[in-house]
């Protein structure tokens, strides 16, 4: 039986990459490993949290035609291969995508059975202070995405979601997510 493609999108520090660990091998779920210029930041893996490439090697690619969709974001080069989509769903697994909002609207129109779930907190300020006590950013950093972000914040319906859990305590959205995976796989049987 062929797989699902399951979608985790939302605004930085909103919890995505959280909560796919938490569900990676549940239900059989791989996640797709995004490729990225931008280097690792302390405690990334490469080929776990993403494939860290040069921009030239990543150019290559797009020349090539490898990546199914990619972006630019804040300087750096984000693309998500279709081979390995292609193999995982071939396999009977259920692939994760844990991307922007724009990759997530990418995955969609070529696949629309995919279900997108959009993760967001309650508010905006607890969105700030996750990045912030996260560490991975500069202060900087993080004042450019808030900006970008805070248009996104309070009506993410537009992007035309399956799903939008709110992020505000770890066990519960671990729980709820595990939910909208268990419908959305019954469906198929």
């Amino acid at each position: 039986m062929k797989g699902k493609i399951f979608v985790f999108t939302g605004l930085s520090g909103s919890g995505k990459s959280t909560l796919a660990e938490a569900v990676i091998g549940y239900r059989n779920i791989e996640r797709v490993v995004t490729y990225t210029t931008r280097a690792p930041r302390e405690g990334e893996v490469h080929r776990k949290d993403y494939h860290f490439i040069s921009r030239e090697e990543f150019q290559k690619k797009i020349q090539e035609g490898y990546f199914m969709e990619w972006a630019e974001v804040y300087g750096n080069l984000y693309g998500n291969p279709r081979k390995d989509l292609d193999r995982m769903l071939a396999e009977g697994k259920n692939a994760l995508y844990v991307i922007d909002i724009q990759g997530a609207k990418t995955i969609k129109k070529f696949y629309p059975d995919a279900v997108l779930i959009f993760i967001k907190t309650y508010d905006i300020g607890e969105l700030r202070k996750r990045l912030i006590t996260r560490g991975k950013d500069s202060l900087e950093v993080i004042d450019k995405r808030m900006k970008r972000e805070e248009i996104d914040f309070d009506d993410p319906s537009k992007y035309r979601y399956d799903h939008i859990l709110i992020n505000d305590e770890l066990d519960k959205a671990v729980g709820e997510v595990k939910k909208i995976i268990d419908k959305h796989l019954q469906k198929d049987f």
